[in-house]
């Protein structure tokens, strides 16, 4: 029920939350957090399309590998959401 409350609480934060939430997918190495950040980024910004914009603008930009990987995997798990 934690998980909840901060995802609501999140959400609720709106747009300043965003940059945290494209750290944890890019950076955890919880995939609960990745998946619980990707619902919060998702809700905030509306939009699958925007949300896959965001991360794929964030994906170009990486250099780090495990990053990268750890990106397309979200892009993908956005592909997959309905």
């Amino acid at each position: 029920m934690l998980f909840l409350s901060a995802v609501d609480a999140l959400i609720k934060i709106g747009n300043p939350s965003i940059p945290a939430m494209m750290r944890n997918l890019a950076e955890s190495d919880d995939a609960k957090a990745r998946e619980l950040s990707l619902q919060v980024l998702t809700r905030i910004d509306g939009d699958k399309d925007i949300s896959q914009l965001r991360l794929q603008k964030t994906l170009k930009a990486e250099t780090d590998s495990t990053k990268q990987t750890r990106l397309q995997a979200a892009l993908k798990s956005l592909a997959e959401l309905k």
